[in-house]
């Protein structure tokens, strides 16, 4: 998995499902443009944090597959764990919601088998592949979870 593939197809989906809610503020009554700004406000500080997160997520990303012994895979899980965060904070729908979360357990599929491989080829310690096993299993959990409410 190259670094550029982890990222983009991720937040292609985020930004597609959820950007779509930054473009329709609510408003309503008499105080409606205040909590139209203030909704505004956060959405937009929200969006940042979005690109924030991506941006570091891919500088871990890029990092730990370039075989960076200072980056390790519970920091690229720690960051895809805020990148996510930030994708759902956008989403409004649970069928957006949902998509977020299909995406993501795709991702941390992806890496349980690229941990796997690592490990396998000597190029990792075995406890990356088990941190990739957990970060999967707790994706997965959060999923099914959201599926059922």
């Amino acid at each position: 998995m190259s670094y550029r593939s982890a990222v983009p197809s991720f937040l292609h989906t985020a930004f597609a499902s959820c950007l779509g809610l930054l473009l329709f503020p609510i408003a309503s009554g008499a105080a409606g443009g205040e909590k139209a700004s203030a909704n505004q406000a956060v959405k937009k500080l929200l969006e940042e944090r979005l690109v924030a997160a991506a941006k570091i997520h891919e500088l871990a990303v890029f990092a730990y597959t370039k075989g960076d012994r200072d980056v390790s895979i519970e920091q690229v899980q720690h960051d895809k764990a805020a990148l996510l965060k930030a994708s759902l904070a956008l989403c409004g729908k649970k069928e957006t919601r949902l998509e977020v979360y299909q995406e993501m357990l795709k991702d941390a599929l992806e890496w349980e088998k690229m941990a796997d491989k690592s490990v396998r080829n000597g190029a990792r310690p075995r406890a990356d592949a088990l941190r990739a096993r957990l970060f999967r299993l707790e994706v997965q959990i959060a999923f099914e979870e959201a599926k059922a409410k």
